[in-house]
């Protein structure tokens, strides 16, 4: 049974979806995703530092008066198309904290303006960009939500090919594996999820391929049209409340296929992107400390 906590928020967001314009811009689309996140209260003795890693835009966050000697590359979601790492300041201060570990948010470019390949070849900059500046791989665990969890695995993917050292391990958070939207869960979610619906993701999908050669099967727009042998170990949640979760179970599925090892968290009745609302209900702040355990494992619990 979810949380009381978690319940009241669902009646927030039901209210809110009730009250969305089909006419929305997508710079209404921006500010008003940056402003829902910010309802999740920062974690004190955060300290933010712009950077730029590889020629890209990041943030770094880490614990005031610390040097952790571990790095957490996150790509935030949006549908390629809205999200910041100014709107997920707040989620990462807790990431940071939770994980021990110095959050690297990238600031990837969004689409339409930067349609695909923009956002691969700037978490690939970014990373390769953190390696050149003398960082471990072994030390770094790549993660994402949304859209940036299926740039999760883009990039890894990527990477590998180029034959540029992995990461330890990846963390993605309700995953956007399939652009072409052909999970079963799009339909039979669709009354359920509070957040996301199919002509959402199809806008945002039309934008990040707009004026491109590549299509929802291209193994780089959706990762699991492509082979994942070789990858690190990958961590997954996923709600029974999302409109997305066929795209984690098969993320999970195409991953165990290639031997990849893999633990698949479906946690019962919550949305999309639950972990990252740590701690306004209790079912958020326990993903984000087992996210947090799965860091300090994988980089071998070095502090």
């Amino acid at each position: 049974m979810p949380s009381e906590q978690f319940q009241g928020l669902l009646q927030v967001l039901e209210t809110g979806r009730a009250a969305q314009t089909a006419d929305r811009t997508l710079e209404e689309w921006r500010e008003m995703v940056d402003q829902f996140l910010g309802i999740v209260p920062a974690v004190e003795g955060i300290d933010t530092q712009p950077t730029t890693v590889g020629g890209v835009p990041c943030e770094w966050s880490r614990v005031s008066g610390t040097t952790p000697t571990r790095t957490i590359f996150y790509l935030h979601g949006g549908g390629y198309c809205i999200g910041s790492v100014a709107g997920y300041r707040s989620p990462m201060s807790h990431l940071a904290a939770t994980a021990e570990a110095a959050v690297l948010s990238v600031d990837y470019r969004l689409a339409p303006e930067h349609p695909y390949p923009s956002a691969v070849d700037d978490a690939v900059a970014a990373y390769k960009g953190l390696l050149d500046g003398g960082t471990d791989p072994a030390t770094i665990v790549i993660g994402g939500d949304s859209a940036g969890g299926g740039l999760t695995v883009v990039t890894l993917l990527t990477l590998r090919d180029a034959g540029i050292p992995l990461p330890a391990a990846a963390v993605c958070i309700s995953p956007w594996t399939d652009l072409g939207m052909s999970g079963t869960s799009m339909t039979q979610k669709a009354e359920a999820d509070p957040l996301l619906t199919f002509a959402d993701l199809a806008m945002f999908a039309g934008h990040y391929l707009s004026g491109t050669e590549a299509t929802a099967t291209t193994p780089m727009v959706t990762p699991i049209a492509g082979d994942l042998t070789g990858l690190p170990p990958l961590l997954i949640f996923v709600g029974t409340a999302e409109i997305l979760l066929s795209d984690a179970t098969r993320l999970a599925e195409a991953a165990g296929q290639a031997n990849v090892r893999t633990t698949l968290e479906i946690a019962d009745g919550m949305m999309h992107i639950w972990p990252l609302f740590a701690p306004l209900f209790p079912e958020a702040s326990d993903a984000l400390k087992q996210i947090g355990t799965f860091v300090k494992e994988q980089t071998g619990n070095i502090s």
